[in-house]
């Protein structure tokens, strides 16, 4: 072994559990720094990049976090594993030592931000959010005073914080600021920054001409400083275009952005203007942006894909839409998500006239060849999918459908879930079994939720409770008998819920 890999090993001694994983590290350590003496090697970054590349492989947290042995480390770590208040108060420590990096900034102030997109509601009134507020100011105030190092992209965030907040006077003003330096500055522009303030002035519902006159700004000062364009530069404008529905000029800006970016855009970018327009309630604005990323083989998420179905469904019912979609995705990815699978299942039973028997023939006739498409790409259906086929055929009152499912299901190997137990149970009233039937679903529901230490399910009752009034008096009998035989085996507020439904319904069956 080369020298500097001695030192390395020798003062990082667990490094040698994930050495296998790092083919050719060694070599090229020791043939970059021949005589190194005084290196530290940080092995707690190492086993958490390790424990992420490879997820099979066990590498316990403690170990990680004690190889942490400093604060500039303990901030990487919190950092990198989402501890966003523990990474704030390493931060407020290290601040003045000069050992933080522009980028280490960068991480934390994305961290903030990603933070922030996850809570919903999101109101400034919140202390929480306040708090993170008065974290970021002290943050931006010590890259302006040189407390630490610069970097465009910890602007790019802040911006981004303020947009999502609606904070969009205390952005433009940090857009402003930045904007005059870069005149009096030129080598310090950065058209990422530009990327961040045209969000900005769209999301404040600025014209459009205004977002167009930036991007347009930004290109002149990329072609004067021949500097290269940016991934964020578009992604503003393509949002901008798309929000004031410019479809024209935003697949325009699309096509010349995966030219410029060829072969190296990731899912990622189509994703952020996926949710960007399913965050605003407008889904259909980003379908042919989508339709045109699938056609030049770029792909979406599987994860942004279903956030967009489920909108689509929600704003407009548009399930042609999404049948094609999906259509498309499985041709591009040559792989087929189960989750999508069982949203289509689902809205296709949902949209349909039961009343009207060809409507239902037509549903069923489109449900099979969506499992044909199971059964041709060797998927196994999840238990989801069944429940999905159970309800659904039962919503079509077809029970023989609901029969043979549930044989698939057992042929599967596949165990009933509470969600399974309470469609079938459902279908039992549909259908007008016996209550000796529902007796016996019901106890296997009892028998579940004990199993798994849990009370029997809020949604269990309220399904029982639409089904046994139907029984008349001997329904009305076995519903009391089970709120008395169950009532150590549900939560009380459940129970006091519950039992105030059924009198009512009690109340009007003897009207």
């Amino acid at each position: 072994m080369k020298p500097g890999c001695q030192i390395v090993v020798q003062r990082s001694p667990v490094f040698l559990c994930f050495l296998p994983y790092f083919h050719g590290f060694p070599v090229n350590l020791g043939t970059k720094y021949r005589n190194i003496s005084r290196i530290r090697f940080y092995n707690g970054s190492l086993a958490l990049f390790s424990k992420k590349k490879h997820r099979n492989l066990v590498i316990p947290d403690s170990i990680i976090k004690e190889s942490f042995s400093d604060k500039k480390i303990s901030f990487q770590y919190n950092v990198s594993s989402g501890n966003l208040m523990a990474a704030l108060g390493c931060y407020f420590e290290l601040k003045k030592t000069g050992c933080l990096t522009g980028f280490d900034i960068t991480k934390l102030v994305m961290l903030m931000y990603r933070h922030l997109r996850k809570i919903s509601p999101i109101s400034v009134d919140d202390d929480n959010i306040k708090k993170l507020l008065f974290y970021l100011e002290n943050i931006l105030n010590d890259v302006r005073c040189n407390f630490i190092s610069d970097h465009p992209m910890i602007w790019v965030n802040a911006i981004y914080i303020y947009t999502i907040l609606q904070l969009y006077e205390t952005g433009k003003k940090i857009w402003e600021s930045l904007r005059s330096k870069y005149v009096s500055e030129p080598t310090s522009f950065d058209s990422r920054v530009y990327g961040a303030a045209i969000k900005l002035y769209s999301a404040m519902g600025s014209p459009l001409t205004e977002c167009e006159e930036l991007f347009e700004e930004a290109i002149h000062m990329i072609n004067i400083n021949k500097m290269r364009k940016s991934l964020i530069l578009y992604e503003g404008i393509i949002i901008a275009r798309i929000e004031n529905q410019d479809k024209k000029k935003a697949l325009e800006g699309l096509q010349e952005c995966l030219n410029e970016f060829r072969n190296t855009i990731k899912p990622v970018f189509l994703d952020s203007l996926v949710y960007n327009a399913v965050n605003k309630k407008d889904p259909q604005s980003v379908v042919d942006i989508v339709f045109y990323g699938l056609n030049s083989h770029y792909i979406p998420s599987p994860e942004a894909l279903s956030k967009l179905f489920k909108e689509l469904w929600i704003c407009n019912r548009d399930l042609l839409t999404i049948l094609k979609i999906f259509k498309k995705y499985n041709e591009v990815s040559s792989h087929i998500h189960i989750e999508h699978l069982n949203f289509i299942l689902n809205a296709l039973f949902k949209s349909t006239n039961r009343e009207n028997q060809t409507n239902v023939a037509n549903t069923i006739e489109k449900v099979n060849n969506l499992l044909q498409i199971i059964y041709e790409s060797n998927i196994s259906p999840s238990i989801s999918t069944f429940n999905t086929l159970i309800s659904g055929y039962t919503y079509l009152k077809k029970f023989d459908y609901v029969e043979k499912t549930i044989e698939q299901m057992k042929q599967s190997n596949i165990l009933e879930n509470e969600v399974t137990l309470r469609v079938i149970l459902k279908n039992c009233g549909e259908k007008g079994d016996s209550l000796e039937k529902i007796n016996a679903i019901w106890e296997k529901i009892v028998e579940l939720a004990s199993k798994n230490q849990k009370y029997i399910e809020e949604k269990d009752w309220i399904t029982l409770l639409k089904i046994l009034p139907h029984y008349k008096e001997k329904g009305i009998d076995l519903m009391t008998t089970f709120l008395q035989k169950y009532k150590s085996k549900t939560h009380d507020s459940t129970l006091k819920k519950i039992w105030h439904e059924f009198i009512k319904i009690q109340h009007s069956l003897n009207n």
